[in-house]
């Protein structure tokens, strides 16, 4: 991206912008022609973007947030992608990491539950870089069921770096305390 243009994401529906070439599309509603469209989503919707010093996007698709984001163990979702392509995500940092073994949701009990696994991601509503280039994945261990926000279990908050140079993750960091906060804040 240059400075001083205006990058717009559009997140409606595919068929409203169609384009064959690989030249960025202008503003099509006409009001400033520095917007470009960098980007469709076609099949999960995000709530996050974060774009890298080196110009590589990221977005998260929360799964606290929207039933369809919600890994059910074989729908292949994702918490982060990288949008490598005008209308195609890549799972970040690997595809392992966004699908947890069966799905998100814990059936052993006499309710389900969020699963507390702190080797994958569950929900991650915002993505960030800092002033290294290190992306930050908050990810709040909760996931929506038959349309229940289910309430995070130990484990499945935590703080995920990931290092852009070699693609893996530096650190993930969580405690026992997160899912109780969690499960009383706004944070979704």
């Amino acid at each position: 991206m240059k400075y001083g243009t205006i990058t717009l994401f559009v997140f409606t529906l595919p068929l409203l912008v169609v384009t064959n070439s690989n030249t960025p599309i202008k503003d099509p509603y006409g009001i400033d022609d520095r917007l470009e469209i960098v980007h469709l989503y076609l099949d999960q919707w995000p709530t996050g973007v974060a774009v890298s010093e080196s110009g590589r996007i990221f977005s998260c698709f929360p799964a606290a947030n929207d039933e369809l984001n919600s890994n059910n163990g074989t729908n292949n979702v994702f918490q982060v992608a990288e949008l490598t392509g005008f209308d195609t995500e890549t799972a970040y940092p690997n595809e392992t990491y966004n699908n947890p073994p069966g799905g998100c949701v814990n059936f052993s009990g006499p309710f389900p539950r969020t699963k507390g696994l702190s080797d994958y991601l569950l929900s991650v509503p915002t993505v960030a870089f800092d002033q290294n280039d290190v992306l930050y994945l908050l990810d709040n261990g909760r996931c929506i069921y038959n349309g229940v926000r289910l309430e995070a279990s130990p484990g499945g908050p935590k703080l995920v770096s990931v290092d852009l140079n070699t693609d893996s993750i530096i650190r993930s960091s969580s405690s026992p305390r997160m899912s109780s906060r969690l499960n009383r804040s706004w944070v979704t």
